[in-house]
């Protein structure tokens, strides 16, 4: 009996199984060690700046609990505080909607200005469609948003247990990195290549896309705000993801918004929200993104849409962020086959 390989399948079926139990006490925690591994890969310039003082590159775990508090100011309370305010405004619109007050103030005048160019929809209902269609619309959105912020217990575990894991992360980058290609079976500038890339991803979706989507729901809220436009902050909400689609972006909220002050007879305004929208908000897609977004990623901005979209479908809200990732690993191992194994493949056959 060969007792060596018994051995090695034994120590194999006992690894396995121990591996497939790690997985299952972890997985209930996977989403917020994943993403204070992205907040680390977005803040480790940051966090490298700050060991170039004698003071920090003595104390390295005083620099991570700086970067961490940063997180914690400039990111997750800011998001805490939106997340508020939104379920606040989709409530109170819905609530507007059920008493008609929406319908009657703005929908009517959409039916008559359009019962004046087409006058077959004369006998057509445009104000009781829209209040069904709002209403279904916006009980979605509140059904979503109750769900983030329904279990607040979940919520702060989880946000504490990514600012403890960033921590950690930071602090000991250098070493998580050397235990990655150490394990890892490819060849170390393979292992070193599949890091880079995820990184460029990581850094090009959170900036080049993101928080550019951001900035311009930001300014778009801002001007609804400064226009009398209602709930700015639902609407630029809103403009963030629309400023994500290709083609479409920031003006699939923007123009009706100057629609809605230009019927409500508020054509000063309008024309003030009109020029904020291409000189503001729509300047900022042009001039931000090409800086921020990464230029050694090699991945088309379609296949980036796609995959966060796919990744929202597949992992929730934080396939945003996931889904691009998967594709920048995708396209490093394409690399990888390409250069190491598609030649050797072919000549095996």
């Amino acid at each position: 009996m060969d007792y060596k390989k018994v051995q090695a399948s034994f120590f194999l079926s006992v690894f396995g199984l121990v591996g497939i139990l790690t997985v299952i006490i972890f997985l209930p925690y996977i989403y917020p060690v994943i993403f204070s591994f992205i907040l680390a890969v977005v803040f480790y310039p940051l966090y490298k700046s700050l060991l170039k003082l004698k003071f920090f590159k003595r104390f390295k775990g005083i620099a991570s609990v700086l970067i961490v508090l940063l997180v914690l100011v400039i990111v997750l309370l800011p998001l805490i505080s939106l997340g508020l305010i939104l379920v606040k405004e989709a409530t109170g619109l819905y609530t507007s909607l059920v008493e008609q007050e929406f319908s009657y103030k703005l929908v009517q005048k959409i039916d008559v200005f359009v019962v004046n160019i087409m006058p077959q929809f004369a006998n057509y209902d445009l104000t009781a469609s829209f209040d069904d269609f709002a209403k279904e619309g916006l009980n979605f959105i509140i059904k979503n948003l109750g769900a983030i912020f329904s279990n607040i217990i979940a919520v702060a575990l989880g946000f504490f247990i990514m600012l403890f894991s960033l921590y950690y992360v930071l602090k000991d980058a250098h070493k998580i990195k050397k235990q990655v290609i150490l394990i890892s079976p490819l060849s170390d500038k393979y292992d070193k290549r599949i890091i880079k890339k995820l990184m460029l991803a990581v850094n090009s979706v959170m900036k080049g896309t993101l928080l550019v989507a951001l900035i311009q729901g930001v300014l778009a809220g801002l001007g609804f705000w400064i226009f009398g436009v209602p709930n700015p902050v639902l609407l630029g909400a809103l403009t963030v993801i629309a400023s994500l689609i290709p083609a479409v972006g920031t003006a699939a909220i923007m123009i009706p918004g100057v629609i809605y002050l230009g019927l409500l007879g508020s054509y000063l305004p309008a024309l003030g929200l009109l020029i904020w929208a291409a000189l503001l908000v729509g300047m900022i897609d042009n001039v931000l993104r090409p800086k921020l977004i990464e230029k050694d990623i090699d991945i088309h901005p379609l296949l980036i849409l796609l995959s966060a979209l796919g990744g929202i479908v597949v992992f929730g809200a934080s396939g945003f962020i996931l889904g691009p990732i998967v594709i920048a690993l995708l396209y490093s191992l394409l690399d990888i086959y390409k250069e190491e194994f598609q030649a050797y493949l072919k000549s095996s056959r």
